[in-house]
């Protein structure tokens, strides 16, 4: 059964960024807008983030602990890429250029990618949700949270500097898309639901006030 619910939840994280992406391309194109730029390099991390969906179908054939270590470390680079992408939406609406996005993401990607690198992956302790236990599984947790909330509270910061009530939808909605990708990633029976509701209601408010605030109405 928790297999069950950690499919369901992963499949979420996998198929709806790309359908969303498959929206965003047609209405967006190439967007001038910032939080735009960054918030759909957000939404493309999430289905490597679920890349330890495939574990079951791997452990039949590999040996599960050097896939499941693969796996780990690949879920929580795109994690942390992912997560930069979220802060990088809510620091770049405060008519930061967009030229500088690309130092910005490689830098978070060379941090990523150290993090992934050195992280240290209990194989002994497989969870229901198909993902192998970090020692460092509270620091993380915590460095997680505090850079999506870093991001959140720099949008609200934008609208409060601006005054404009558009900029605080845009900070609800990253928030709940912040906290329904948080409950799919550690995805279990009573998570499942609000997780997936909150994920499509946040992204679907944010491109609804990207599209006013740029007046493509």
């Amino acid at each position: 059964m928790d297999l069950f619910w950690a499919m369901l939840g992963l499949s979420v994280l996998t198929f709806f960024p790309l359908f969303a992406e498959t929206i965003y391309r047609r209405r967006f194109g190439r967007s001038p807008s910032p939080e735009m730029f960054f918030f759909r390099i957000f939404l493309l991390t999430l289905p490597f983030q679920s890349v330890r969906l495939i574990l079951p179908l791997l452990s039949a054939t590999f040996p599960a602990a050097s896939w499941g270590l693969l796996a780990g470390k690949i879920s929580w680079f795109s994690r942390f890429i992912g997560i930069s992408a979220l802060l990088g939406s809510g620091v770049f609406s405060a008519d930061i250029p967009l030229r500088h996005s690309g130092a910005v993401l490689s830098t978070a990607a060379l941090a990523a990618l150290a993090v992934a690198v050195m992280l240290p992956l209990d194989v002994t302790q497989m969870q229901g949700n198909l993902f192998f236990r970090s020692r460092a599984e509270e620091s993380l947790a915590l460095i997680s949270l505090s850079l999506q909330f870093l991001g959140v509270f720099s949008m609200l910061g934008t609208a409060i500097l601006r005054k404009n009530a558009r900029y605080g939808v845009l900070t609800l909605s990253l928030f709940s898309v912040a906290v329904g990708t948080d409950l799919l990633y550690f995805a279990t029976m009573p998570l499942i639901a609000p997780g997936t509701i909150l994920l499509i209601l946040g992204t679907i408010a944010f491109s609804r006030q990207i599209r006013r605030i740029y007046q493509w109405i």
